[in-house]
């Protein structure tokens, strides 16, 4: 099968999250932490990052740090999100075509949003966070990273924002954009949309329906993390 220039990008973009490092010249290692949730291992890059590197010049770790108090965030921690925001705002401003950047800077305030005491700064934050999330889909629509950032963003928001449309919207496209083009999905990614869309039928009670995916997700990529939180999933669903 051959790839045009466009999907190829596709396919080094998600080469990146899934080995997410390389050098630039000799002096900055860059990880981006896409699928990073530990916390610990969060904390670590934040700090080697802010003490090591020039935050204000390299656009690189601007994107570490804005991803890496995203994802710190969005585990619950309280009063970080105003750091991913503040690291991902300078980013857009520097590289206003970094249409990844705008995504999570759109996710990132929807955290703001669930951190404010502000019933008008709650609704505001998400409004505008949710904006961006989807002003960056329809500029990159196959963009499978912006995809699932905007999938978990969704799930995460209390119903009545009406967000969760897009939950199923998004995992319909990534499945069937999977069936199209399997060379931009490797068995970890693949795994992690399998693993959502049962969370998605869970959501819905339909408790077999989920089991098949998380089945499909366990077994595509076991060793993943989206392949063992399936696989813990069955394991609890049996022994109920």
């Amino acid at each position: 099968m051959k790839l045009n220039l466009s999907k190829l990008l596709v396919l080094v973009n998600i080469l990146f999250i899934i080995f997410p490092c390389f050098s630039i010249g000799e002096q900055i290692r860059v990880d981006y932490p896409y699928n990073v949730w530990d916390e610990k291992e969060l904390r670590e890059i934040v700090k080697d990052y802010e003490n090591k590197y020039s935050v204000e010049k390299s656009t690189e770790v601007l994107k570490i740090l804005g991803i890496a108090y995203h994802n710190l965030a969005a585990l619950g921690n309280r009063e970080v999100a105003k750091h991913s925001v503040r690291y991902l705002e300078k980013l857009h401003n520097t590289l206003p075509g970094d249409i990844e950047t705008l995504a999570y800077l759109g996710s990132a305030t929807t955290i703001l949003g669930r951190d404010s005491f502000n019933p008008i700064n709650k609704i505001r934050h998400v409004s505008d966070g949710t904006k961006l999330i989807d002003k960056a889909i329809k500029n990159e629509p196959n963009n499978i990273v912006m995809r699932i950032l905007r999938i978990s963003n969704s799930r995460a928001l209390p119903g009545f924002f009406g967000r969760y449309k897009f939950v199923e919207i998004d995992l319909e496209f990534l499945l069937e954009f999977a069936e199209k083009e399997p060379l931009l999905f490797p068995s970890g990614l693949l795994a992690e949309v399998y693993y959502l869309k049962g969370e998605v039928l869970k959501d819905k009670e339909e408790i077999n329906s989920a089991q098949e995916y998380w089945r499909k997700a366990a077994e595509v990529s076991p060793e993943s993390p989206s392949g063992k939180k399936a696989s813990e999933r069955l394991k609890k669903a049996y022994t109920q």
